[in-house]
């Protein structure tokens, strides 16, 4: 399946912010609606094993993406505000899929909380 430029630069993104293959892949169906697998997200990853030369273009923006990524994580990943947003994307995103509304509420709280609106 040929990919758009908008999913390749979403799965270069996603990788360059330490996400797996297989997570990538589910969240590529989430929001563009097709399914690809992790195989094929992995040829987007300049730091995987995968026996292909990434294009030059996916790899600047790869090493672009980590290096905003890390600036904005910082020395200890927990204590800052960018880690925990995108871990509790994660976890409502999973619990979403599972049709767990409570949790999916509650971690949406949660980044509320995060982000300063107090409830």
């Amino acid at each position: 399946m040929r990919l758009s430029e908008a999913i390749k630069l979403f799965i270069t993104q996603e990788l360059a912010c330490f996400s797996s293959p297989s997570a990538v892949s589910r969240r590529v169906e989430e929001a563009f609606g097709i399914s690809i697998s992790r195989q094929q997200v992995q040829l987007y990853d300049p730091d995987g094993c995968n026996g292909y030369k990434v294009a030059d273009r996916w790899r600047q923006i790869h090493a672009e993406t980590r290096r905003r990524f890390l600036d904005s994580v910082g020395d200890i990943a927990i204590a800052n505000a960018a880690y925990r947003l995108k871990q509790l994307d994660r976890l409502h995103m999973a619990a979403f899929r599972k049709g767990d509304i409570r949790a999916a509420m509650r971690t949406l709280e949660l980044a509320a909380r995060e982000v300063g609106y107090v409830m």
